[in-house]
């Protein structure tokens, strides 16, 4: 079943982008509304960047867009549509036990280098946390993919290489707590 956003829902993401805050978008298969589901957006705006956090059922996914860059809608809008396809085959499962104020682990500074590195040239590291980070750098273009994961959990980030280094920081130490 190959969902995408419904006309209604891209306005909003739409509006969410430029102004920022949560949403709850549509998706559905063409033709048919019947069997719709239903993806919570939060977008976070700043002058050089937009924070894309969504959320569907257990799996959430963020992204890191800039709103200077041509393009950056189609960017959301195939992102939110390949999580909820599936086609974001990292995702990350959120655990049941998960609340909004999970306590945190401390990020070091060598893991602090490290993930800098990680970010910037591309690759995988352990921290010594024992949370696996693996980023995707090409040298053709400036974006940034990322998986962290610790034990069953994981976070996915896709973004530049600074917005995908804020991204894993924040979350690395979630995971790890």
């Amino acid at each position: 079943m190959y969902l995408i956003l419904t006309l209604a829902s891209q306005d909003l993401l739409r509006a969410a982008l430029i102004h920022g805050g949560s949403v709850i978008l549509k998706l559905a298969r063409p033709g048919d509304c019947s069997q719709a589901i239903h993806v919570h957006i939060d977008a976070e705006c700043a002058e050089h960047r937009i924070r894309l956090r969504s959320t569907l059922a257990d799996i959430t996914g963020e992204l890191t867009l800039d709103p200077h860059e041509a393009g950056f809608f189609n960017q959301a809008k195939i992102f939110i549509e390949d999580l909820a396809n599936g086609r974001l085959d990292t995702g990350l499962p959120r655990p049941e036990s998960e609340s909004a104020h999970s306590p945190t682990a401390t990020l070091g500074t060598d893991d602090e280098r490290t993930l800098r590195t990680v970010c910037r040239e591309g690759g995988s590291a352990t921290l010594s946390s024992g949370t696996v980070v693996t980023v995707h750098a090409s040298p053709h273009d400036s974006r940034r993919t990322a998986v962290a994961a610790n034990g069953n959990r994981t976070h996915l980030a896709r973004g530049s290489e600074q917005g995908v280094y804020l991204s894993l920081a924040e979350h690395i130490q979630q995971l790890a707590a």
